[in-house]
């Protein structure tokens, strides 16, 4: 009878291999006065590997059994979790702000009810986009999976940088220019930045000439693409991942300080960002009189920012940063190296609604000259150990 590998216990592997050993040719012996002498050294070295052959089968096997619970416990949560936020939805009208906010019979009242090793990574709902919409990711050590409107639980890419929060739906690494192992600077220049998220927003580079890639990859130099504040930048194409409506969502980037700008209010990392009066437009820009300020803004109307978040930079010393900003059920935070920095909460949500391909270093043919090391946006806000976790994880590349 064949007995597959994920069927034998370690004790029934150890078990084996010594009925194996015993019966071998090599270990029989009649009982004389010289054979009684024992086993060889060859003969001990043999029956060691037999084990440890096995041993190792049973781990991998093991292993094999143990990634298939955890991936079935988080579709198995995430599914739970589907139907209390569409109950709430059926109930309400809308999907719940909040994934602590959903009508469930347990008194905690989560939406989601976490599976042991599970954790919850984000969450997110778009109700002025039609049809509604929400995202739900979980993770258990080196797997992701996702909910999202009526899908099924799907696999998270984990091409992104290790120790970075998972989910993300843009990850323009310039160590991973081209998409690769090797870094940005070994890549050719191409008009394209590999997105390591792994959902193919490709960033499109626009006016760049010679050889933009630097930086020689160590925590003083990191690989990093150079714009010349003059008419350089790079755009993704706009898709309804890119369009947050009235939902949570975080913008983050790795850049250095002081810039250069040659108009006023540059675009720094921006979707639909004008000067004129444009709804639903935002994004991070520079500041009108500073080169080691930005600020984030959205919702211009008329003229003037209406019930839209204005949330600003410190002063930044000359030298690398990471700058992230969050929305999180209507509340707008800050971060700035990895701490918090401030927060606002408008009266209203803004529908941030633009179909305008997002950009970086430019918004209204306003162009930011300097270096970016690192651009990502989630369909999340994330939280405050999240992102100093994610700083953490880019300190040294």
């Amino acid at each position: 009878m064949l007995i597959g590998k994920e069927d034998l216990s370690f004790a029934t592997h150890i078990h084996l291999a010594y009925t194996l050993a015993m019966n071998m040719p090599i270990w029989r012996f009649n009982l004389t006065r010289e054979s009684s002498r024992g086993f060889t050294i060859v003969e001990l070295l043999v029956v060691i590997v037999v084990i440890g052959i096995l041993v190792t089968i049973s781990i991998v096997a093991y292993s094999g059994v143990s990634q298939k619970a955890a991936v079935a416990s988080m579709q198995s949560d995430l599914n739970y979790a589907s139907k209390q936020i569409k109950l709430s939805q059926i109930n309400n009208g809308i999907f719940p702000g909040s994934i602590t906010d959903c009508p469930t019979p347990a008194a905690t009242n989560l939406c989601l009810k976490f599976s042991s090793g599970n954790n919850f990574v984000g969450y997110s709902a778009n109700n002025s986009s039609n049809p509604k919409t929400f995202l739900l990711i979980e993770n258990n050590n080196n797997l992701t999976y996702k909910i999202t409107g009526d899908t099924s639980p799907a696999l998270v890419s984990t091409s992104m940088q290790p120790g970075v929060t998972p989910g993300a739906t843009v990850e323009l690494h310039a160590a991973k220019a081209n998409g690769g192992a090797s870094q940005g600077i070994n890549a050719p220049l191409t008009t394209t930045w590999a997105d390591t998220s792994g959902t193919s927003n490709i960033g499109t580079l626009s006016n760049f000439t010679g050889s933009p890639w630097s930086g020689s990859g160590t925590s003083g130099d990191p690989y990093k693409l150079a714009f010349d504040g003059v008419n350089d930048y790079v755009s993704i194409a706009d898709n309804t991942d890119l369009r947050p409506g009235t939902g949570d969502f975080t913008m983050e980037v790795w850049l250095a300080t002081p810039f250069t700008e040659a108009i006023a209010w540059p675009g720094l990392f921006t979707k639909g960002w004008s000067t004129v009066a444009l709804q639903g437009c935002w994004g991070l820009v520079g500041a009108a009189a500073s080169l080691n300020t930005f600020y984030y803004q959205d919702d211009l109307s008329a003229g003037t920012w209406t019930g839209g978040a204005v949330l600003s930079t410190p002063a930044l010393s000359v030298g690398k940063h990471h700058i992230v900003v969050t929305r999180a059920a209507g509340v707008y935070k800050l971060y700035v190296d990895g701490s918090f920095s401030t927060s606002t909460t408008p009266s209203t949500t803004p529908d941030l609604n633009r179909t305008e391909p997002m950009q970086i270093f430019s918004a209204d043919n306003r162009y930011l000259g300097g270096s970016l090391y690192v651009a990502r946006y989630y369909q999340f806000g994330l939280t405050a150990a999240q992102v100093t976790a994610n700083y953490n994880a880019d300190v040294d590349w």
